[in-house]
């Protein structure tokens, strides 16, 4: 800094070092002496002022530029930066002279920015909730009964205050920005410290210093707020008058190692279906079904006091623990219910289940014991994925999709890994018959039809009877494809000109099968036609079982459960929206007469 005169410091007057120093621009000047009479804060144009979330204000802050006037002091552009700029000030200092000529040449003038056109000053927002929300769900469901007197629950509480007035509680939320931020992004699926990384990541890419500073531990403060919040509106909802009933869905399984219970909720309102996601409650004790129904039903009881009159369906995943006749876990709630309920059996299990009872069964039981053993040696051989360029074999797991999956990538590898199993005799111990991978090949050609449906039967606003005709579809595209003839009345016996097979009501004929088989490709065909009398029959009847026996699964799928889950026989005819789309003459005619 250039030594600067008493005088000149006496009469504060502007000096050219200070434009340098300080980050301002000259904007106005003395007509005739040319002396600066104005002299604007860079930081203020190009950055925005920083926002401190625990900054306590009466008015709102303003986003207008700073703009000096005389006597220009040094305390006061320090203050100012200090106050407004703190980071970037400090970022400013630490730069060289010469970096210091070029440090705003990146920057966009703050005005003409995204963030001075869409952000506006933070206003703290309050939301109320009730009690039993925050003592029994957040405060005691959500921590293990061992850390009930922790302090970390403590200090995890802290952030809902009471509520004087309601006798509840009341959350607040300094910075909605950065709420609103830490929301979508967990909602992506970041994690925590994910979550903080992103955020500061993009704080510093922009400069927007309303976003504020969070780390891992605030951003779990945010997400109990969210739940908090969320349960609360949800609670609202069930307890309208508007809402009159409502579906429940339950599920057990485990994350990471951390057990939970999901749940979700199906309502109707305005002529929509919402499918809300209440609360995944974590599980600390085994999965009983006692120990799901008491956790459900608690929230329930919270939640929704009067649900045991507003339940209309519950569903499930065939779980043994969800659906036993005695003390399952519908089956209590269902006791529970003032009136007769809809049990729900998840079309999406029952499909896999059909699924994988259909692969257990091929060559009894060999193709999946060579499957898993194929699978195994392929994904410890490094050197083979390191020459196919990190193409590793899909693992085989409990996923709907992953046997399709394994099939293909066996399929499409296929020249290599004969390579690979031909190439030693340590090798060639584990390579599996030729006959099996006929049946890859089907089974892959199989799973294409039946993985596009599981994808379908995912959406979150699919109805039972939407769900029963994308089922039935895929029986009758299976069926196209391979020919299959049926479905035969009960106690029908088959006759056909050739031999063939039956599985249920169904058959297909020998012939059939063998041009399945053919249009798996010239490989397949080749495999085939080198195969001995014997071991041709035997792979006819393996194929033709399991298409036969996939169809067969597939039709008797069923969504609807009687108390025993066996497939319900008391179904309404007609539904409700479909009453109200018949004109009055024909409900006169059809109902009432």
């Amino acid at each position: 800094m250039s030594a600067i005169s008493k005088e000149t410091k006496r009469k504060g007057l502007f000096q050219d070092s200070y434009a340098f120093d300080y980050a301002l621009k000259v904007t106005e000047r003395h007509t005739h002496t040319r002396q600066v009479l104005s002299a604007r804060c860079l930081f203020c144009i190009y950055v925005g002022r920083e926002y401190k979330p625990d900054e306590t204000r009466i008015r709102q802050p303003t986003i207008n530029s700073k703009d000096f006037k005389p006597p220009f002091r040094v305390e006061l552009f320090r203050k100012h930066h200090e106050g407004q700029h703190s980071s970037i000030w400090q970022q400013y200092q630490s730069t060289s002279g010469e970096d210091k000529d070029t440090f705003f040449d990146d920057y966009t003038s703050y005005a003409n920015t995204l963030f001075a056109k869409i952000q506006h000053a933070q206003t703290p927002f309050t939301f109320d909730i009730d009690a039993p929300i925050v003592d029994t769900i957040i405060g005691d469901m959500f921590f293990h009964p061992d850390d009930h007197a922790s302090t970390s629950r403590a200090n995890a509480l802290r952030l809902f205050k009471r509520n004087e007035d309601t006798n509840g509680y009341k959350v607040t939320r300094d910075n909605s920005l950065q709420f609103g931020l830490i929301v979508d992004l967990i909602a992506a699926g970041l994690s925590f410290r994910q979550v903080e990384s992103v955020l500061n990541a993009f704080k510093a890419r922009t400069g927007l210093g309303k976003i504020g500073c969070v780390n891992d531990t605030g951003i779990a403060n945010n997400a109990r707020a969210l739940c908090g919040i969320n349960l609360q509106m949800i609670s609202k909802i069930l307890n309208s008058p508007r809402i009159w009933a409502f579906s429940l869905a339950n599920d057990s399984s485990t994350h990471y190692g951390h057990s939970y219970f999901d749940n979700r909720i199906r309502i109707h309102r305005n002529g929509d279906i919402f499918n809300l996601h209440v609360l995944a409650i974590p599980m600390f004790e085994r999965h009983t079904s006692d120990n799901m129904y008491n956790l459900i039903s608690g929230v329930l009881d919270i939640v929704c006091p009067t649900w045991r009159s507003k339940i209309l369906g519950v569903g499930s995943d065939g779980a043994p623990a969800m659906t036993g006749c005695i003390q399952g876990v519908v089956t209590q709630l269902e006791q529970q219910a003032e009136h007769q309920i809809y049990r729900v059996w998840c079309g999406l299990h029952q499909l896999d289940l059909v699924m994988k009872g259909a692969y257990e069964e091929l060559l009894d039981g060999e193709f999946v014991k060579t499957m898993n053993a194929v699978v195994t040696h392929l994904r410890a051989q490094n050197n083979l994925i390191a020459d196919m360029e990190q193409s590793t074999c899909p693992k085989l797991t409990t996923r709907w999709v992953v046997m399709g999956d394994v099939c293909d990538w066996l399929l499409q590898k296929q020249p290599r890994l004969f390579e690979h199993f031909k190439s030693a005799d340590k090798y060639r111990k584990h390579m599996p018959p030729m006959s099996w991978w006929i049946i890859v090949a089907v089974v892959n050609t199989l799973t294409e039809y039946v993985n596009k449906v599981f994808v379908q039967l995912q959406s979150d606003d699919l109805l039972v009877c939407q769900q029963k005709n994308i089922l039935e579809k895929l029986a009758v595209d299976i069926c196209v494809h391979t020919h299959v003839e049926g479905p035969y009345p009960e106690d029908t016996v088959v006759v056909t000109s050739g031999p063939n097979l039956v599985f249920g009501r169904f058959s297909i004929s020998h012939k059939s099968i063998i041009e399945v088989i053919y249009d798996q490709g010239l490989f397949i065909r080749e495999i085939y036609d080198n195969l001995d009398d014997i071991e041709q029959n035997r792979i006819i009847c393996a194929v033709g079982n399991l298409v036969l026996s996939i169809v067969e699964g597939i039709i008797a799928i069923q969504a609807e459960r009687d108390s025993e889950n066996r497939p319900a026989d008391d179904i309404p005819p007609v539904l409700p929206h479909e009453f109200i789309k018949l004109r009055t003459g024909e409900f006169g005619i059809n109902i009432l007469a």
